[in-house]
């Protein structure tokens, strides 16, 4: 059975994997700066959620949540070992994809009703920087093909 806790370093680890793909992209493609900024990000993301510590609590139904995050982190794992993303388009279509994983599998939904503001305020602050992402990343990848 999987605790609060450890469904929490799942989310973390999760954050600071798309940060190091967001790094390596940084380095492999064109638009620098645009893919230090995400993984900036992220890496904030993963030291927010370490700030919540135990303060908090997930809804239930954590071991289907807890297999999302595993196969997320492993794919995520496979694209940053392999390098098999070769083109600026492709590494924009794959941060897509995870962050519209993110969006739609409402990973920040399973935080339970009545936490305390500031941890309100922190899962809001991760739900639309990572919307955001996602859009940001949708405008380059359609400046690609302008």
């Amino acid at each position: 059975m999987k605790t609060d806790q450890d469904v929490l370093e799942l989310l973390i680890a999760n954050e600071k994997k798309l940060a190091l793909l967001y790094m390596r992209y940084s380095e492999l493609f064109p638009n620098h700066d645009f893919w230090l900024g995400l993984s900036k990000d992220e890496e904030e993301h993963a030291a927010l959620l370490q700030m919540l510590g135990e303060n908090f609590k997930f809804e239930n139904n954590l071991s289907s949540l807890s297999a999302d995050l595993k196969h997320f982190t492993q794919s995520v794992e496979k694209d940053y070992s392999e390098a098999s993303v070769t083109t600026s388009s492709e590494a924009l279509k794959r941060a897509i994809y995870y962050e519209e994983t993110i969006i739609d599998k409402n990973a920040f939904e399973i935080f339970a009703s009545g936490q305390p503001p500031e941890i309100l305020k922190v899962i809001e602050r991760i739900k639309d920087e990572t919307t955001g992402h996602r859009n940001s990343l949708i405008r380059e990848k359609n400046k690609l093909k302008n």
